[in-house]
């Protein structure tokens, strides 16, 4: 059997962690929710994740392709 090749990339988190780093002033609260959500959006841009987000990226079948599934489910978290 030829080995399967995922169709989805696993995403190197470590290439972004200084983008991942949220500081105490970068908290959601009461006040800040428009600038928080910006301040996301941005950070899930940046680290090529907002298909995951949103939901536009589908988990794969992990019958039909195992790593692709297993690489969605890490870059999903």
């Amino acid at each position: 059997m030829d080995d399967v090749v995922p169709t989805v990339d696993l995403i190197r988190t470590k290439e972004y962690s200084n983008i991942s780093k949220i500081t105490d002033r970068d908290h959601l609260t009461d006040e800040n929710w428009h600038k928080w959500k910006d301040h996301m959006k941005q950070v899930f841009n940046n680290c090529n994740i907002s298909g995951y987000v949103t939901g536009m990226v589908k988990r794969l079948n992990k019958d039909n392709n195992i790593a692709g599934a297993c690489n969605w489910d890490k870059n999903d978290s």
